[in-house]
C-alpha cells in the first residue's frame, strides 16, 4: 500500500481494529454496570460482537487489502457509520431509560465513530480520484 501524503493505509486499518477493539472491551465493562448507564446488557454483548468482528475485518484489510485498499476502507467507513446508527436506535429506540452517563458515552462514541467512518470514506475517494 502506498502513502497518501504521509497516510498510510494499513496504518489506518490498524488503529481502525484497535478501536473497535476498545470499543468490544469497553461495551463489555458498560453491561456489567446496567444501573448505572441504563443500557441493557444484552444491547451492550450485542454491540460488542459487532465491534470484534469490526476489529477483526479492519486487521485482515491491514494484512491482505494491498492494492484495492480503497474499497476495503469504504466497506469500514461504512460500517463505523452503520454501527453508530444501530447503536442509537438499539439504545435510543429500543430503550428509553438510558441515564445521562449511558446517553454521554453513547453520543460520543456515535460522534467518533461517524467523524472516522466520514474520514475513511474522504481517504478511499481522494485515492480512486472520485
Amino acid at each position: 500500500m502506498k502513502p497518501i501524503e504521509g497516510i498510510q493505509p494499513a496504518r489506518i486499518f490498524l488503529l481502525d481494529g484497535a478501536g473497535a477493539l476498545l470499543t468490544c472491551v469497553l461495551t463489555i465493562i458498560l453491561a456489567q454496570y446496567e444501573a448505572v448507564f441504563g443500557i441493557p446488557s444484552l444491547t451492550l454483548y450485542r454491540l460488542s460482537g459487532i465491534a470484534l468482528l469490526m476489529s477483526v475485518y479492519s486487521v485482515l484489510c491491514s494484512r491482505f487489502a494491498k492494492a484495492k485498499w480503497p474499497g476495503w476502507m469504504r466497506g469500514i467507513g461504512s460500517l463505523n457509520i452503520a454501527y453508530a446508527i444501530l447503536s442509537f436506535y438499539w439504545c435510543f429506540h429500543v430503550n428509553a431509560n438510558i441515564s445521562f452517563w449511558g446517553k454521554a458515552y453513547l453520543m460520543s462514541e456515535m460522534l467518533i465513530l461517524i467523524t472516522i467512518g466520514l474520514f475513511e470514506w474522504h481517504l478511499s475517494l481522494r485515492k480512486t480520484g472520485l
